[in-house]
């Protein structure tokens, strides 16, 4: 186990603080903090729609596998401050997980919105155990004010 006087900052140049899971008030246990954790901030990236997700999952192990595949696609936005989009948080209930996606561009949204119902996608979701009878979608605008509003 590593001592926290090895993870200290040294050269006294402020590292960010790495990310500690957390259970929200509603027992959801948020476990990666996605653009939330202030990479929209750090791209100047200003929110214009916003998707809500649901995926219900029948074993842990199809949980951990799901939570996996988040894992690394979080990975590979956290490198790539380009997109017009990226996940939002990440949390997890029982054999539930829920997580957003952050959109930047309004015609990028109208035209990927739907992109979890694509045949590459469903065929991802098998790797999990899951269908797109296992998820929940809700998709908002987002005004300049933050407010979101249905977007169907």
């Amino acid at each position: 186990m590593q001592s926290k006087e090895l993870a200290s900052d040294v050269m006294g140049i402020g590292q960010p603080d790495a990310f500690v899971p957390y259970t929200t008030e509603d027992g959801w246990r948020v476990i990666l903090p996605g653009e939330e954790g202030g990479r929209r901030q750090a791209a100047g990236k200003v929110l214009r729609a916003f998707t809500k997700v649901e995926i219900t999952l029948t074993s842990k192990e199809d949980l951990e596998s799901c939570v996996r595949h988040l894992e690394e696609s979080d990975r590979r936005f956290a490198a790539n401050t380009e997109n017009p989009w990226d996940w939002a948080k990440v949390m997890i209930r029982d054999l539930q997980v829920r997580f957003g996606v952050a959109w930047y561009d309004l015609e990028f949204f109208s035209t990927k919105k739907e992109a979890y119902s694509d045949p590459k996608h469903i065929g991802l979701y098998a790797k999990f155990g899951a269908t797109l009878d296992n998820f929940k979608v809700e998709h908002f605008l987002v005004d300049e004010r933050g407010q979101m509003t249905a977007a169907n």
